[in-house]
Formats: C-alpha cells, structure tokens, sequence
C-alpha cells in the first residue's frame, strides 16, 4: 500500500485510505524506513519520539485490524 499524503508539510489528503489516527504504521520519509503515525492533525509523526516528518510520506505496511 502506498500512499504520499503530503510532500511537503507532513499532513495528508483526506480522500486517501489511511490508517487511524495514532496507528503505528512502517512508513519511507526522507529514504528511510521508520515507524510512524498521523495526529490529531492528521500530520506525521515519529512513532517514537513525536517529532513531524516533514516532507514526503509513503506508507509502506499498515495492519488495519484491532
């Protein structure tokens, strides 16, 4: 599954099929692998430590079940 929400500011386009808000999902940002997942914003966030990925988003794997 891959989808760019935005290229440049981390937030995303609402027609595209996303995870929940604060799902961890394995996303590529600045041509690496991390974990990561969309505030209340809907801005990308490091699953870790909370900062933005500013910058371009592609979600890589995502589980959608519970």
């Amino acid at each position: 599954m891959n989808q760019n929400p935005s290229p440049r500011d981390g937030s995303f386009d609402p027609g595209k099929n996303l995870p929940p808000i604060g799902k961890g999902v394995r996303v590529r940002h600045n041509g690496r692998e991390c974990m990561a997942y969309l505030d209340g914003q809907h801005k990308w966030r490091n699953y870790y430590n909370g900062d933005l990925l500013a910058g371009e988003v592609t979600i890589l794997s995502v589980d959608l079940e519970p």
